[in-house]
């Protein structure tokens, strides 16, 4: 039996003795399946790959989608391109993982605008620092400039700017916890 709860769609050992929809079994292990799960392309809608995830067969979309970016990164498959929106990346592990030629070193941050578009901060081995939101990949210099040029003075800016500068002080305290 395995102990992350939260990989196979259910919350913990808490919910064991729950009755209804979302209760967990009292033999969890009877109600998981392996299955093969498609990641395609965010722009041709291609499957990019498959991975073999394990998981509750009632698992929501999220849940198996973040198992198999989690799949992919242990396999060293190329996620450029890969449609992850809504994907449940708690606790994954990008250590080595590549966004086109850039090896990411770790996950700096991830943040949402209220309008839902997602951004993921990375540092890479480089240690330089970049960021992904939807088919954006930029340095916090370059998406600061793609601010003024795209839609400068608006309430959208302003929260843009906010998540980079927060970006920029998650990434100075991962250098200093390297120091």
């Amino acid at each position: 039996m395995t102990e992350d709860w939260s990989e196979l769609g259910h919350h913990g050992p808490k919910d064991r003795d729950r009755v209804g929809p979302g209760a967990v079994p009292r033999n969890i292990a009877d109600t998981i399946h392996t299955e093969q799960f498609d990641v395609r392309n965010r722009w041709t809608n291609a499957v990019q790959f498959t991975a073999e995830i394990t998981c509750a067969p009632d698992a929501t979309y999220s849940v198996k989608l973040g198992l198999a970016v989690k799949w992919a990164v242990n396999a060293r498959a190329n996620l450029t391109d890969a449609n992850l929106a809504g994907a449940n990346l708690a606790d994954a592990n990008f250590a080595g993982a590549k966004i086109g030629t850039d090896t990411i070193d770790r996950v700096i941050a991830i943040a949402h605008r209220l309008d839902g578009y997602a951004f993921a901060a990375f540092k890479l081995d480089t240690g330089a620092v970049k960021i992904k939101a939807g088919c954006r990949y930029f340095t916090p210099a370059e998406f600061r400039e793609h601010v003024a040029q795209s839609y400068p003075d608006t309430p959208k800016a302003v929260e843009t700017l906010s998540i980079i500068e927060h970006i920029e002080r998650m990434a100075s305290l991962f250098s200093e916890e390297k120091s």
